[in-house]
């Protein structure tokens, strides 16, 4: 790619970013005044160092927003009217960038090519008008010329981004592709911001990451460990060490909960019979009976059904060392085909019958291909409301049904483990690997059992324990480091209907444009058009046969436009493809946590998936929480944001690797610090210990999360003002009507004329305004947004 071309942003690179104040929890894709320095949500870059684009658009939602696009180290700014909207480069989900339209045609059937300056002005530009550019502009056509930029984050953001100049925008995207595929972890901005809390500067300790302690929480359950009295059944388990280097299970923690029973040598031979090495541990005590909870993998039994005596002695021992039962159960989360596929490869599931007093329950939960598929098919449909498509579609309802299918599926797990805990049976959770279905199942059924999780401190405990120490795959779900097949160049397909087409004279025979145009022998717009620009289907069969051929004619279509092309088209030229944006320094890094073929494969929102079923939950049961849905909003943004050091990493190795606790700061700190907004009016502190469980038939999508977006943060502001709503001040009577799963009578939904917005994402200076901002959905009027949004989305 030629130099010249990003002389522009040269001192992306060059320059240090200033270190970010943070100065609250609320989403960052928030309005900041562009002339905040220190208390800003962002700094960015000095002004001589900051990169910028001064006449920029942002479409979203059908609305046009003009303004300068600003890319620092670790944020894309949009600022407009002295307003600041942010995007963390981790945020962004993927970004395609739509080549410009290469040839049009006016009605007389005379070519016309529009370019947008005079760099790219037409060899015969005597028939080219020059105006004296304005901005906003007065013909838009021009700008839309040049292509643009769609953008996908991943809070369900849609917006396209438009340059004024083609070599701009181009820069514009090859920046943001190489800022959010990093090299390794070290390299996101959890290692480079300083935040401060409440204006006040704070420094990084280890008691900010203390939160969960292992032998504490375990005695908080009933656990007694320093007595030896194994006649006492809360006497009957013992902290082991035996993974304290990670050598016995890299992805578990150094410390795990067995049975006192059971030496760490058979815990070494019992590793080796589990995925992983990720044997039986004990994950959650039920103190009124003395059930228990516990997590692995599967087994690796494979074709010939291996067995390993000391993994069935485990086993017997977890099951024995809580109250007596007639029969324990060992759950697989998987469908039962899944669980006896994996034999092929070595793997399985348990035989019954060399597992005393068990019996086996098959979950049916799809793994992360098929949830990354559903979700994928949801953020399609959003996105095609986005671009003028109405909710009431069938694309719309089918992928939503779809997505809520799967939660239940979820649920209704997590209610049956929770029901074998009360009904006095040891229960066993497994799936494949045990970081992702199995995690998502012990946390939501002990959320379910102790009311403890349902408290703000429980629940940051909860997620400790469950996910961030027993290994779920935070970096690789969440693609921390970027995924380069998300960034894509392809050919514009969007019809520009108000493209004022200009008439051209007549050309001659010997003119360089009709050559250029008319070529017989490369046919229309120079020698690689044909190839670009025939799209040839051979799947009319819809066999695999077909789609091998179409797969397999793309890429010699590809080689083929490269030899004619002879080179790598620069930046700004109209014909640039995806290898212009190569990241060579990523290719040649031996660092990255993704291999080269599977890094989209092991993506999959799994987290967030769990958060919206805790959502699902809170709905049914809201007096019994003591958070609102504020904080999983935010836990959900900053999974994905990078901006604190808590979800950064796979497992405890890892982070212990990337020394978290003392380069980054920890987000649950700064969540117990802010506790005041989070809190939820209608929690019944003195409700008794109780165990809830989710009404699987009135789950609902959660809208403040995937369609929060859909409205502004003036008119979102503005309505929510009016409507001066109280939280605060709601009774009994609605409680009750929120706990029933009718959404007809409730606070948050009796605006149905009004559009979705989540108001907790706004950033609010009048702090009594934003402790009451903890869930709105509304729905805008029709006519606002040109959607029919009058229905009811639950």
């Amino acid at each position: 790619m030629s130099s010249n071309n990003l002389s522009w942003f040269r001192g992306l690179y060059n320059a240090s970013e200033s270190q970010t104040a943070i100065s609250g929890l609320v989403r960052r894709v928030g309005q900041l005044d562009a002339g905040q320095t220190e208390n800003a949500e962002y700094q960015g870059t000095e002004p001589d160092q900051s990169p910028h684009v001064e006449q920029a658009c942002l479409e979203r939602h059908g609305r046009m927003s003009h303004g300068t696009l600003e890319l620092t180290l670790e944020n894309l700014f949009f600022i407009q009217n002295h307003k600041k909207e942010v995007f963390p480069y981790p945020i962004i989900h993927s970004a395609t960038l739509h080549r410009p339209p290469r040839k049009d045609f006016s009605s007389s059937g005379i070519e016309a090519r529009y370019e947008s300056n005079s760099e790219h002005s037409l060899p015969n530009s005597d028939y080219i008008e020059t105006k004296t550019p304005t901005f906003p502009p007065d013909n838009f056509s021009e700008w839309k010329n040049n292509g643009l930029i769609e953008i996908r984050t991943h809070d369900f953001n849609y917006f396209k981004l438009y340059c004024k100049d083609i070599k701009e925008l181009h820069a514009v995207f090859w920046s943001i592709k190489h800022q959010v595929c990093k090299v390794s972890l070290s390299e996101l901005g959890a290692f480079k911001r300083k935040p401060d809390l409440n204006g006040r500067a704070v420094q990084n300790t280890e008691d900010d990451w203390s939160i969960y302690d292992l032998e504490s929480e375990f005695k908080r359950m009933g656990i007694d460990f320093s007595s030896g009295n194994i006649a006492e059944l809360s006497s009957r388990w013992r902290i082991s060490i035996v993974n304290q280097n990670y050598l016995v299970c890299p992805t578990y923690p150094g410390s795990i909960v067995v049975p006192s029973k059971i030496s760490d040598t058979t815990l070494l031979h019992a590793s080796k019979h589990r995925s992983k090495g990720r044997l039986p541990v004990l994950c959650y005590y039920y103190k009124p009976n003395g059930i228990s909870i516990s997590r692995s993998s599967q087994p690796l039994v494979g074709l010939k059904q291996a067995r390993s005596v000391q993994d069935e002695k485990l086993i017997e021992c977890i099951f024995e060392s809580g109250k007596p039962t007639a029969t324990n159960v060992i759950v697989d989360a998987r469908p039962t085909t899944n669980a006896v596929a994996n034999r092929a490869v070595g793997a399985g599931s348990e035989s019954i019958h060399h597992y005393r007093n068990c019996r086996k329950n098959y979950l049916g939960i799809d793994n992360i291909h098929v949830m990354r598929n559903s979700i994928n098919r949801l953020s399609d449909a959003i996105k095609a409301v986005f671009e003028g498509g109405s909710i009431t579609s069938s694309r719309f309802l089918s992928a939503k049904t779809e997505w809520l299918c799967h939660l239940k599926d979820i649920l209704i797990g997590a209610n049956e483990i929770a029901s074998s805990i009360l009904k006095g049976e040891n229960v066993l959770v497994h799936c494949s690997d045990g970081w992702d279905r199995t995690s998502q199942l012990t946390s939501l059924s002990q959320l379910c059992l102790d009311p403890y999780y349902r408290t703000i401190e429980g629940f940051l405990v909860l997620i400790e324990k469950e996910w961030i120490s027993f290994g779920h795959q935070f970096s690789t779900r969440n693609g921390h480091i970027g995924i380069e097949s998300r960034f894509d160049v392809v050919d514009s397909k969007i019809t520009f209907s108000d493209i004022k087409k200009r008439s051209v004279p007549p050309q001659s025979p010997q003119s360089p444009r009709q050559n250029q145009s008319e070529s017989p022998s490369t046919g229309f717009g120079g020698g690689d058009n044909f190839l670009l620009k025939t799209q040839h289907n051979l799947t009319a069969g819809g066999s695999a046969i077909g789609r091998f051929a179409t797969f397999a004619f793309s890429k010699v279509q590809s080689k083929i436009t490269s030899a004619i092309n002879g080179s790598v088209a620069d930046l700004g030229d109209p014909n640039v493809s995806n290898s212009s944006f190569d990241l060579e320094h990523r290719q040649n890094s031996e660092n990255s946590i993704f291999g080269k073929n599977k890094a989209n494969s092991e993506t999959c929102a799994v987290f967030t998936q769990f958060l919206d079923c805790v959502y699902q939950v809170f709905c049914q049961h809201e007096g019994q929480f003591e958070f609102g849905t504020q904080l999983l909003l935010d836990l959900a943004y900053h999974v994905n944001s990078c901006e604190f050091g808590t979800f950064i990493g796979d497992n405890e190795l890892s982070r212990h690797r990337l020394n978290l606790k003392t380069k980054t700061f920890s987000l649950f700190r700064y969540i117990l610090e802010s506790k005041e907004q989070y809190l939820n009016p209608l929690y019944k502190n003195n409700v008794p210990g109780s165990v809830i469980t989710v009404d699987t038939d009135k789950l609902k999508l959660w809208q403040a999360f995937y369609l929060g977006h859909l409205m502004t943060f003036k008119q979102a502001k503005n309505k929510y003002l009016s409507e001066n709503i109280e939280i605060s001040k709601k009774n009994d009577s609605q409680n009750k009507i929120v706990s029933t799963g009718d959404d007809t009578g409730s606070e948050k939904n009796k605006y149905s004329n009004e559009s979705i917005v989540h108001v907790s994402s706004f950033i609010e200076t009048d702090k009594k305004i934003e402790e009451k901002m903890e869930e709105v959905c509304i729905i805008s009027e029709a006519n606002e947004t040109g959607h029919d949004l009058q229905q009811e989305i639950n």
